[in-house]
């Protein structure tokens, strides 16, 4: 999601989301000992600005979250 601002430029925010499933937990052996899961969560922000008419200049910031159960 994107929105331009007269007088600061675009500016722009998102959420990345993943999810990896199931995975077996397992012991050096491959012994199953139960299961886990993974899931990636990431906030986006960015801003971009016009440095002169053919040149734009910008910047983002990505916040990730790993969360494992």
């Amino acid at each position: 999601m994107g929105q331009y601002i007269e007088g600061i430029g675009s500016i722009g925010a998102g959420v990345i989301y993943m999810n990896y499933g199931s995975f077996n937990r397992t012991d050096e052996l491959m012994n199953v000992l139960g299961t886990f899961s993974a899931t990636d969560l990431a906030l986006v922000a960015g801003i971009a600005a016009h440095y002169d008419n053919d040149i734009l200049v910008g910047i983002n910031a990505k916040f990730y979250f790993f969360l494992n159960s």
